[in-house]
């Protein structure tokens, strides 16, 4: 993408990376959309969409045109207040009738009617009828089970469904492909660590990877413990410590915790899910697939201590 000061302003245009146009400088704006381009005319401010050799497919119309996403359909606006969904030929499938809406992810994108959002599908038709009073665009998923798109702030907390996940992701006496069957030379390769990020305490833990978006309403961490050095005599007068790559942790620990959403106090109601996913109802211990599951809580998160 290049940019020139011409007779009529700034105009945008693309350059192959010998410095030949692709496209002539022409357009007021240009903005990469898969195989396509968004582009508006110089000295207008309506979008439109162009190809790679900058021919209009559709002709500058729009106040306001987002990208597409999600492959199909767009917002976009005529008069820049009531916005609706095109195709990628310009042509309208969802009518203009929201004041906001947001690209498709995963079939479903967020709009707002007056002062309230709601869900709709692809067809237009809503999932969540509007009567949200804000909309955070990060974690839906708890809600609808759809990775990266947006999650409503709302009373509504669904500490069942995280549990579920929780239970789904520890399993066999790990998670994520970490058991306490490997060694921690096969661990160090998996987590790409190098020996210096290995604890040299019994005590210690090793982080093994932290994900602060997990379900995107709750982090997710995974460390292990274990005696994993020797102590051996430098040749002189003290001792280093070496790593023996084939002993094996003595246990991990998986700590959830739930993201800063408004959701102060849910941690005792989602700690109360945990143990009925687990089948600890009524105590902190349980023993399935020939493994401890020892669950805790404090004010880092939910902890999950797997022993063997």
């Amino acid at each position: 993408m290049v940019s020139i000061n011409g007779d009529n302003g700034w105009v945008d245009g693309v350059i192959d990376r010998d410095g030949h146009y692709l496209i002539t400088p022409q357009f007021g704006s240009l903005m990469p959309d898969g195989d396509e381009l968004t582009c508006s005319f110089s000295g207008t401010d309506l979008y439109g969409r162009c190809d790679q050799d900058g021919k209009v497919i559709v002709n500058p119309q729009f106040k306001n045109l987002t990208l597409f996403f999600d492959g199909k359909l767009a917002p976009a606006s005529l008069d820049g207040e009531k916005v609706g969904y095109v195709d990628r030929t310009g042509h309208f499938v969802i009518n203009p009738q929201f004041d906001y809406a947001s690209p498709f992810a995963g079939g479903t994108a967020i709009v707002r009617v007056d002062d309230k959002f709601g869900f709709i599908d692809t067809d237009g038709k809503y999932k969540a009828n509007p009567q949200f009073d804000g909309v955070d665009p990060s974690v839906i998923e708890v809600y609808y089970g759809i990775p990266g798109v947006d999650h409503v702030e709302s009373d509504f907390f669904d500490a069942s469904y995280i549990a579920g996940k929780l239970k789904d992701a520890v399993k066999d006496g790990g998670m994520n492909g970490y058991t306490l069957g490997m060694t921690v030379g096969d661990i160090m390769t998996k987590a790409g660590l190098d020996e210096d990020r290995v604890s040299r305490s019994e005590s210690g833990t090793t982080r093994l990877f932290y994900d602060p978006s997990w379900l995107a309403a709750a982090s997710l961490r995974l460390e292990m413990k274990g005696d994993f050095f020797d102590s051996v005599s430098d040749g002189w007068w003290g001792y280093v410590k070496v790593i023996d790559k084939k002993r094996r942790p003595t246990s991990f620990v998986c700590t959830v915790a739930i993201s800063d959403y408004g959701k102060k106090n849910k941690q005792p109601l989602l700690f109360e899910a945990v143990k009925k996913a687990f089948g600890a109802e009524g105590k902190n211990k349980v023993a399935r697939d020939g493994y401890t599951y020892e669950l805790s809580s404090d004010n880092e998160g939910i902890h999950i201590i797997i022993r063997k």
